[in-house]
């Protein structure tokens, strides 16, 4: 309906599907410690029992997200690329 072209990088994204989701990312690192300042950030004004209630049991989940993180594999890679082109322009 456009005299635009759709980029080719574009077209296999929309092709995906509504129901389908990005890859996370995959700098472990980043990802922890935004997950740390995010729960930080939450917690800052609570009480002091409720700030070491949620630490203590937030060590664990993220120790097992660590020890978990999954590896990016060809079509994450792929996915990733098409969409970064997008950015760039």
């Amino acid at each position: 309906m456009s005299s635009n072209d759709i980029p080719l990088e574009v077209q296999y994204l929309l092709q995906l599907g509504e129901k389908f989701g990005l890859p996370i990312n995959r700098d472990k690192e980043k990802t922890l410690s935004e997950f740390i300042k995010y729960i930080e950030n939450y917690i800052s004004d609570r009480p002091k029992n409720i700030i070491n209630f949620v630490r203590n049991n937030s060590i664990s989940i993220l120790n097992r997200f660590n020890n978990n993180f999954p590896s990016p594999n060809f079509t994450d890679k792929r996915i990733l690329k098409w969409l970064y082109v997008q950015i760039d322009l």
